[in-house]
């Protein structure tokens, strides 16, 4: 067996529509770095052997002192600023990256010691199924200690998907059915590409910083390169208002919103929706989705914190209060306004207030699944291409 055409062809189309977000979402800063470098070839290209002695004295006679005097301070300043801020930034994106590593391993690590291994069986079984409906290689999978129901999907560098279940999970008795459905709905988002993975430098939450430094460092040398006043006054000016407009947008909460949503793209409509393909059982989701939904609600927690929040299989319901009372200590320290590090060289305010409302649009996220599935009850595959009535 294996997915249909039609679930292939939404897949892929979903795919190329987050990565053509992705480029939008970076075309201001990927535009200012070609506009620095076009900055520097024009300050390089005006570029003149220096004249004979004589001509330099003749020409200074005519020149303001006060004008070079200055350009030549901005120069000095240009020429110490761009190493500083390569290093400054170089060693906050390592650190950035170093630290939002260890706080998606960590809860990889709290592997569950005891639990009842014929519950897992029947997780293991689910997944073996639904990776045959699926026509591949069933992934492997695990079990975390952590008393919250919940299931989600991650990928290591160069390894195979592993499906992690909770302990709490295998503790709530789930029937076969809602099992399979369960672990159908991982597979869909392995399938979709959605899983969950170790941060990377290339990650679209960094590239805004890493561009806007990129721009910033290839700006200042065109500035010390320029020969000529009316060149350095152009390239000052067009960099230093690039800069601040670039600045103004990477702070601003709806960017930074939207950074976080691509970051951490998750679609569980469609993989709802795959996952229904996949076992031909609606009610069986509708009912897993419930029933994790009322453990979360009662628990108000995520297991690995904010690095994990959107890749469960349903998200704990937002509450304010009762969240940062009882969010894990990982969460606690990400929600902090000492640590952002997902939020690289974004105000850490605005990125933890992003974040909660990201948290609170996914907590809305299972009625909406609820109804989606109803939809699909109906004939209307919503997050799929087709929709015909089977």
């Amino acid at each position: 067996m294996s997915l249909e055409p039609s679930v292939i062809s939404s897949i892929d189309k979903y795919k190329k529509k987050v990565v053509f977000e992705k480029v939008l979402l970076l075309s201001p800063f990927i535009l200012a770095v070609i506009l620095s470098i076009a900055l520097l070839v024009i300050a390089r290209t005006t570029w003149k052997p220096k004249p004979p002695l004589q001509e330099i004295n003749e020409r200074a006679l005519e020149e303001d002192y006060s004008t070079q005097s200055g350009v030549s301070f901005f120069k000095v300043l240009a020429f110490c600023l761009a190493p500083l801020v390569l290093t400054a930034y170089g060693s906050k994106w390592y650190r950035s990256v170093k630290y939002s590593r260890h706080m998606f391993l960590a809860p990889l690590g709290q592997l569950a010691s005891q639990y009842d291994m014929d519950e897992y069986l029947k997780f293991e079984n689910a997944l073996e199924s639904v990776s045959i409906a699926a026509g591949r290689e069933r992934p492997q999978s695990t079990v975390i200690e952590d008393p919250a129901a919940n299931a989600f999907a991650y990928r290591l560098k160069m390894q195979d998907p592993v499906v992690v279940v909770t302990s709490g999970l295998l503790e709530n008795n789930i029937p076969v059915d809602e099992a399979n459905a369960i672990m159908a709905h991982e597979l869909a988002h392995i399938l979709i590409g959605e899983n969950i993975s170790a941060p990377k430098a290339t990650d679209v939450e960094y590239m805004p910083g890493i561009l806007l430094i990129a721009f910033v460092v290839t700006s200042l040398i065109a500035i010390v390169v320029a020969q000529s006043s009316e060149v350095f006054m152009l390239v000052s000016i067009v960099s230093v208002s690039f800069f601040c407009a670039l600045v103004i947008l990477q702070k601003s909460r709806r960017f930074i919103v939207k950074v976080l949503d691509l970051s951490y793209m998750h679609n569980d409509e469609l993989a709802d929706s795959v996952a229904i393909k996949l076992t031909r059982d609606p009610d069986a989701l509708a009912g897993a989705i419930t029933r994790i939904g009322l453990d979360a609600k009662n628990r108000h927690r995520v297991p690995g914190g904010m690095v994990m929040a959107r890749y469960l299989f349903v998200t704990p319901p937002f509450i304010a209060g009762d969240y940062l009372r009882e969010a894990t200590a990982s969460a606690e320290a990400l929600l902090s306004l000492r640590k952002q590090p997902r939020t690289w060289l974004l105000s850490s305010k605005k990125a933890n207030r992003a974040w909660l409302d990201i948290l609170e649009m996914e907590s809305r996220m299972t009625k909406e699944r609820l109804t989606n599935i109803e939809l699909i009850k109906q004939g209307h595959w919503r997050a799929l291409s087709d929709w015909s009535r089977e």
